[in-house]
C-alpha cells in the first residue's frame, strides 16, 4: 500500500491522502485490538499467567510500558 520512496516528489494532496489512509488503518487495528483485549480480560488470562492485572500482563506480553498498557486496557 505504501511503498518506500522519496516523499519529497509527492504532491501535498497525495501526502494528505496517505496520512488519512494510515490513520484509518490505525483506527481499524486499534478497534480490533480492543475486541481482543476485551476477550482476554473476560477469560482472565492475566490472572492465569500470574499477573496482577490485565495491564501488567499486556505490558509484559506486548513489550510496552505499563502506562501504555494501562491506556490500552482502559480504552
Amino acid at each position: 500500500m505504501f511503498e518506500c520512496m522519496d516523499l519529497s516528489v509527492l504532491s501535498t494532496d497525495t501526502l494528505e491522502q496517505r496520512l488519512l489512509a494510515l490513520e484509518a488503518a490505525r483506527s481499524e487495528l486499534a478497534g480490533r485490538e480492543m475486541v481482543v483485549l476485551g476477550e482476554l480480560d473476560r477469560r482472565q488470562v492475566a490472572v492465569g499467567d500470574g499477573a496482577r492485572c490485565l495491564s501488567e500482563w499486556v505490558a509484559a506480553r506486548c513489550d510496552v510500558s505499563l502506562d501504555t498498557a494501562r491506556s490500552l486496557v482502559r480504552t
